[in-house]
């Protein structure tokens, strides 16, 4: 920036964070000198301001409360919407399971930009309308896994949600075998 400081970047693990975290990483970025917070794309934050010193203290910071620090996160590589309770219509916890899958599904994603996997509470699919590699979705029989498609298309098979990431550990194909979307 024209003064020497930077804009320290910061996602929002599946475009969401809780109100406490979102204020403790503003007292945080704060102490860091950090002069203002705002919204930029792809589920981020830009922290305006910091000197170049304190930027990595910053990141460490943001990274233990749960933010995405590092381009090469998994996380980004998600889309999963509140699902169950937050959303009427979910059918499962999207957000909830997103998070449990991580390690089953973090050694299966190729490091390229763009949406992986698909985590959708019902089949209207709001977080990510366009297909995906992997599209999780909750449904009436329970969780349907649809392969290169969307949330709202018919599911190839379907898993108990409570065995799902033992079950995607098994089915889902290595990285270079799924035809990314």
């Amino acid at each position: 920036m024209r003064d020497d400081t930077v804009a320290v970047g910061i996602g929002l693990a599946f475009g969401y964070a809780h109100a406490d975290a979102l204020a403790e990483l503003v007292r945080i970025a704060a102490a860091h000198g950090a002069r203002a917070v705002r919204p930029a794309p792809d589920r981020a934050l830009l922290l305006i301001g910091v000197a170049p010193p304190d930027a990595s203290g910053l990141t460490a910071a943001a990274e233990r409360l749960g933010f995405v620090v590092r381009a090469d996160d998994p996380r980004r590589r998600v889309a999963a919407c509140p699902g169950a309770p937050a959303c009427a219509s979910g059918l499962m916890p999207a957000r909830a399971l997103a998070a449990a899958l991580m390690p089953a599904l973090e050694t299966r994603m190729l490091p390229e930009h763009g949406i992986c996997v698909h985590v959708s509470g019902c089949p209207k699919g709001c977080a990510h309308p366009a297909p995906a590699a992997l599209t999780l979705v909750g449904t009436a029989r329970g969780c349907g896994i649809v392969r290169n498609g969307c949330a709202y298309a018919t599911p190839g098979e379907y898993l108990d949600p409570t065995n799902l990431a033992v079950e995607i550990s098994r089915i889902a194909a290595p990285a270079s075998e799924a035809g990314h979307a």
